[in-house]
């Protein structure tokens, strides 16, 4: 394959992207990585925690070739809608495969469940359990008899197979085991989730009490050794502090 394609937000881009595209290169050497970013806006309705040119040079220290803005209609729609305007734009740039992270790397396992996603039985049984007042998310992992629509990132691993099946059915997928926890607030050493650096910085550029000084590394302690261009989360840490404490000085006259 000659292109690879990775559907992100990168709010902020963390040592679990590095490990991603470092695992594609080492895996893909010949493939260019084309990332499809989140611009200003990200899929929880809000603002990026960072402007889109900084968290698109990070995706470039971090090994990505090219890093193209997906639109805001998108970024900002269910996992659906974001899953399927992507996927659009992986076939309009015509990337051969896809690779996401996953709590899971069967292929197999999650092309089978995205198959039942849209069955004629399955959708008979999700308006009955919507019906009887339970969350379309809830429903939908009742109707599929799975716990894995409980994981934010197989989730979106399904929608994009989903919309693959429609709209690019010779799309091939490289699914990246995931194993930290996505919504973890405690910074780790190693794989710290977006949700903790998120916290960290925000309480870092606010001076919040709540910022534990003994979670901030150096960038001896986080680096991304294993890359071939050299960038660390302390790099980031320090830089989106500054960018949001002039942004609230700027508010503050």
């Amino acid at each position: 394959m000659k292109t690879i394609g990775i559907i992100c937000e990168y709010n902020p881009f963390h040592n679990g992207h590095a490990h991603q595209l470092h695992t594609l290169a080492q895996e893909h050497p010949e493939a260019l990585r084309i990332c499809i970013m989140s611009g200003s806006f990200v899929q929880r309705g809000e603002p990026a925690i960072f402007s889109k040119f900084d968290r698109a040079r990070w995706a470039i220290l971090g090994g990505a070739d090219i890093v193209i803005e997906l639109p805001t209609l998108y970024s900002l729609g269910s996992a659906q809608l974001f899953g399927t305007g992507a996927i659009r734009m992986v076939k309009a740039l015509h990337i051969d495969a896809l690779s996401f992270g996953s709590e899971t790397a069967d292929l197999d396992t999650l092309v089978d469940i995205t198959k039942r996603m849209d069955c004629e039985s399955t959708q008979t049984v999700l308006r009955t359990y919507i019906n009887e007042g339970m969350s379309y998310g809830s429903a939908f992992r009742k109707a599929l008899n799975t716990e894995m629509l409980n994981t934010p990132n197989a989730l979106l691993g399904l929608e994009y197979i989903r919309a693959g099946l429609t709209y690019y059915p010779s799309l091939k997928y490289i699914p990246i085991l995931r194993t930290s926890d996505h919504h973890d607030a405690n910074i780790t050493k190693d794989f710290p989730s977006g949700t903790a650096l998120r916290k960290l910085i925000t309480n870092m550029a606010t001076g919040s009490n709540n910022c534990n000084k003994n979670s901030i590394y150096t960038s001896t302690d986080i680096s991304y050794t294993h890359l071939t261009k050299t960038t660390t989360n302390s790099v980031m840490l320090s830089e989106g502090a500054g960018a949001l404490n002039k942004k609230q000085k700027r508010n503050n006259t």
